[in-house]
């Protein structure tokens, strides 16, 4: 081919290139944080009565303690202790065993005073993995 036939084939898709560009939006040009106040949740699900057998059952109370449950870092946490004692006083009238983990190089004086545990309540130092080490 002749460098002029080349140059004009260079140019006209250049050309065509660019105003692709122009003319065609892609068509996920949208984000989700610019749908975020049209997205739906979904309904919750109906809440069920449970029967809990104490023998196979354990609550776990995860990470309370000062180190990760803290108004600077998670005052969510802070907020839901006088829900989560609640669910701890339950357990232990039932007679549900109750174990504690530690996150962040906690210790059991580090929980709050409402969720700490009593008796022979396990607290358990543990990563991310809280399972790893023990019988659950």
């Amino acid at each position: 081919m002749s460098m002029r036939i080349l140059f004009v084939l260079r140019a006209v898709a250049t050309i065509a290139g660019i105003a692709s560009c122009v003319v065609v939006q892609p068509a996920g040009a949208q984000t989700i944080i610019d749908q975020w106040s049209s997205v739906a949740a979904p309904p919750p699900p109906p809440l069920k009565a449970v029967m809990i057998d104490k023998n196979s059952t354990v609550l776990l109370m995860l990470d309370f303690n000062e180190q990760t449950c803290n108004m600077q870092r998670r005052p969510r946490c802070i907020e839901s202790i006088p829900k989560v004692k609640k669910l701890l006083t339950a357990a232990r009238t039932a007679g549900v065993p109750v174990v504690f983990t530690l996150g962040g190089g906690g210790k059991p004086a580090d929980l709050p005073k409402d969720l700490a545990p009593t008796g022979n309540e396990p607290a358990i130092l543990a990563g991310l993995d809280k399972f790893v080490g023990t019988d659950l």
